[in-house]
């Protein structure tokens, strides 16, 4: 809860692997860094081949991206 009494939202960022570029690691931890001041942040990674499915909640929304 935050100061005024308000909630904050819960942001999980769900990933397949680890980022091994040094500038994709830097603008993931930019835009953590920025949403964090608004949302509660955090990364989770799986194995490629793995389902997410058990790191997802059931009342969740759920936004697809793909990075090509």
């Amino acid at each position: 809860m935050c100061a005024g009494g308000c909630f904050m939202i819960g942001v999980e960022i769900l990933s397949t692997g680890a980022l091994k570029e040094a500038y994709l690691k830097q603008a993931a931890a930019e835009y953590e860094k920025r949403l964090s001041a608004y949302c509660r942040v955090s990364n989770l990674v799986y194995k490629p081949g793995a389902s997410p499915a058990g790191l997802l909640k059931d009342k969740a929304y759920k936004v697809a991206l793909c990075v090509e």
